[in-house]
C-alpha cells in the first residue's frame, strides 16, 4: 500500500489503541519532534515529577506534602519537612570552601549582604567588600552607642587634665594623679610619671626626698620625706620626661631664671653634733659652666651675705665640677681637686653628687667635717672641724633651701641642668644620716637604684557607679617591666567588687591581649569576666596587687580600663 493512501482523516479517533501496535514497531526515529504531548501521558497525578528510577526507567514522583521542600542525598531526591531545615541549629554554607560568592538582595539594595567566597570578607550595601567587613552606611546599635558616648566624655574629661574618667559603662584611669585611688584602702602607692608602682615609706632621717616623677611639664612636686611645706617653682622650673635617672621624668632648670624653693623649716636644721647628707643626681645640659658659679642645692639666705647666711650649698664651678659652701665650718672650696669635668660634651651624663657632714676622724665623733662625693669617689673636706649647728633657725625669715640657685636669685647663679632624685638626711651623730663613708673618706658605690625601691602594692580604685546591676566586665591593663619581669597572675593579680570593697572575687585570671610594641610594655587583661555572682549591685571597685617587688623586680601600673554591662 502506498504511504499516502491512508491518512489521519480516514482513521477515527483512538481507532489504533496500544493494542495494535508490536512491542518495539514504533520507535523514537518514527515519532516526529514534539509530537508526544502532556495530554497523551494518561496517569499520571497532578504535581508529579518524571524522574529515573533506581533501574534506569522512568517513574512518576508524586507531588509532595504541603510546605515540603525537594532535597537531594547524591543518589535520589525526596520530598522532606521544611521545618527539618533548623534555622536555629547549626548549618555549614560552602562546606567545602569553593571560590563562591553569595549574595542577598532586599526591597531597594541588590547588595544588602555580601559574602565574596574568594577575598574571604563581608559587605553590607556594598557588592564588592574592601576589607574583612565593609559597610556602606551607619551602623547603629546600644553598644555602638554607648561607645560613641564613652568616647565623647573621654574627649571632654581629657581636654580638662583629668586622669581618671567615667563614661557610661566604662572607667579608665591613667594615673597621671591619684585621683581615681583610694588613699586609705591602698598601701605603697607611689605616683610616678604616668603610673603608680609599691614604693618603700623613708626612712625617720629622710627630711626631703624628691623623685620628681611625674608628667610631661608638670609643676607638681611631691616629698616623700618629712618635710611637709609647700615648694615654689621659679621662672619656667618644671618636671620633663626627656631625661631622668630613675622613674622617667626629673627637674628641668633652663639656666636663665629657673629656680624652686621651699620656705625655712626645723627640718633643713643641721643641729650641733648632727650627721647629715644632701645628694642628688645631675645632669649638665647643653653647655659648660661659661663663668662662676652654677647653684645646684643648698639651704641659706635669700639675700646677700656672708658664710654664716649659707648653710650648705653644692655648685658646679667654672670647670664644671662639683664645689661646696658651708657655714660650720665657715668654708667655701671648690673642692674638685682629682675630679673630672661633669660636662660631657655631646653627650650629657648623669652624675650623683653627695655632701656628707659626719665625724671628723670616725662615725662617732662628734666634731663634724664636710666632704664631697661624686659619683661616690672621694673629692674634697673641710680642714676645720666644729660640731656648732649650721646656721639658720626654721623661721620665716629669708631663709630656705633653694634648687637651681646659689640662694641669690639677684646674682642670676641659675644651673642649665636635669636633677633627679634628691635627698636630704639629717640626724645625731651616727644615727643614720650620714648616709656614705660616715667618719672617713673612703669612696663608695653611687646608689644604682631610686633611694626608695620597689615595694609590694595594693592599688584600690575610689568607688564607681554604675546605673544599673552589671553581670559582665571587661578589664584593660596596661603596665610596664620597670625591673625584671613580673609573672602574671603571681606578680600581677587583678579583683574586681561589686559592694564598694566589702567584698573581693577570687583573683582574675589575666592574660595578654596584644602586643604593646615598646620593651618593657604589656597589655594584658580578661573578657567577659562573669560577675552575676558577686554581692552587692552597682558600687565597683577595682584592686590591683604587685608581689615580690624589689630592687631587681619593678611592676608600673601605667593604666587600667574597666568596663560592664
Amino acid at each position: 500500500m502506498a504511504p499516502t493512501k491512508i491518512t489521519s482523516n480516514v482513521i477515527a479517533d483512538d481507532a489504533i489503541d496500544s493494542e495494535h501496535y508490536t512491542d518495539g514497531s514504533i520507535d523514537t526515529a518514527h515519532i516526529a519532534d514534539d509530537q508526544v504531548t502532556l495530554a497523551k501521558m494518561a496517569g499520571i497525578t497532578r504535581g508529579s515529577i518524571l524522574i529515573g528510577n533506581s533501574s534506569g526507567d522512568p517513574a512518576a514522583l508524586a507531588v509532595g506534602s504541603n510546605d515540603y521542600v525537594l532535597t537531594s542525598d547524591g543518589t535520589d531526591i525526596a520530598w522532606e519537612a521544611a521545618s527539618s531545615f533548623d534555622a536555629d541549629a547549626a548549618q555549614t554554607f560552602n562546606d567545602s570552601g569553593a571560590d563562591v560568592d553569595f549574595r542577598v538582595e532586599s526591597n531597594n539594595d541588590a547588595n544588602i549582604l555580601t559574602i565574596d567566597g574568594g577575598e574571604d570578607r563581608v559587605g553590607i550595601g556594598t557588592a564588592s567588600p574592601a576589607t574583612k567587613l565593609d559597610v556602606d552606611g551607619e551602623i547603629k546599635s546600644d553598644n555602638i552607642i554607648r561607645m560613641e558616648n564613652n568616647i565623647a566624655i573621654l574627649g571632654f574629661k581629657m581636654e580638662s587634665s583629668n586622669s581618671a574618667f567615667q563614661m557610661d559603662n566604662q572607667w579608665i584611669d591613667s594615673f597621671n594623679d591619684l585621683d581615681g585611688i583610694s588613699a586609705s584602702d591602698s598601701t605603697n602607692e607611689a605616683l610616678g610619671s604616668g603610673y603608680v608602682s609599691g614604693k618603700l615609706t623613708a626612712d625617720a632621717h629622710t627630711k626631703v626626698l624628691l623623685s620628681f616623677n611625674s608628667t610631661n611639664n608638670s609643676t607638681t612636686i611631691t616629698n616623700d620625706g618629712s618635710f611637709t611645706g609647700d615648694w615654689n617653682l621659679m621662672g619656667g622650673a618644671v618636671i620633663k620626661t626627656a631625661e631622668s635617672k630613675f622613674g622617667g621624668s626629673s627637674l628641668y632648670l633652663d639656666g636663665t631664671d629657673d629656680y624652686m624653693y621651699a620656705d625655712d623649716d626645723t627640718e633643713f636644721l643641721v643641729a650641733a653634733g648632727y650627721d647629715m647628707t644632701l645628694e642628688f643626681w645631675y645632669l649638665q645640659h647643653t653647655q659648660s659652666v661659661p663663668t662662676g658659679t652654677m647653684g645646684i642645692a643648698g639651704y641659706g639666705h635669700e639675700s646677700t651675705g656672708t658664710y654664716q647666711t649659707i648653710g650648705y650649698n653644692i655648685g658646679i664651678n667654672s670647670s664644671d665640677k662639683a664645689r661646696y659652701t658651708t657655714s660650720s665650718p665657715n668654708n667655701e672650696t671648690d673642692g674638685s681637686s682629682g675630679q673630672s669635668s661633669l660636662w660631657n660634651s655631646g653627650s650629657p651624663v648623669w652624675n650623683h653628687i653627695a655632701l656628707v657632714r659626719s665625724g671628723s676622724t670616725s662615725a662617732s665623733d662628734t666634731d663634724k667635717k664636710f666632704r664631697i662625693f661624686v659619683n661616690g669617689t672621694f673629692s674634697h673636706e673641710t680642714s676645720n672641724d666644729s660640731g656648732s649647728a649650721v646656721s639658720g633657725d626654721g623661721s620665716s625669715d629669708g631663709w630656705g633651701f633653694f634648687i637651681g640657685t646659689n640662694m641669690y636669685p639677684n646674682y642670676n647663679d641659675y644651673a642649665h641642668c636635669y636633677i633627679d632624685e634628691l635627698r636630704l638626711s639629717v640626724s645625731v651623730t651616727n644615727g643614720g644620716g650620714a648616709r656614705y663613708s660616715a667618719g672617713s673618706d673612703a669612696d663608695f658605690t653611687a646608689p644604682t637604684t631610686p633611694y626608695l625601691p620597689a615595694n609590694d602594692l595594693t592599688l584600690v580604685s575610689n568607688t564607681i557607679t554604675a546605673a544599673s546591676e552589671p553581670d559582665k566586665a571587661d578589664v584593660v591593663m596596661l603596665y610596664k617591666n620597670e625591673a625584671g619581669t613580673a609573672t602574671l597572675n603571681t606578680d600581677l593579680i587583678l579583683y574586681l567588687s561589686k559592694d564598694a570593697g566589702s567584698n573581693w572575687s577570687s583573683a582574675i585570671t589575666l592574660s595578654v591581649l596584644e602586643d604593646h610594641g615598646i620593651s618593657g610594655y604589656k597589655v594584658v587583661g580578661a573578657r567577659g569576666i562573669d560577675i552575676s555572682g558577686l554581692t552587692g549591685t552597682t558600687s565597683l571597685r577595682y584592686k590591683i596587687t604587685t608581689h615580690n617587688q624589689s630592687t631587681t623586680k619593678e611592676t608600673q601600673i601605667h593604666g587600667i580600663s574597666l568596663a560592664w554591662k
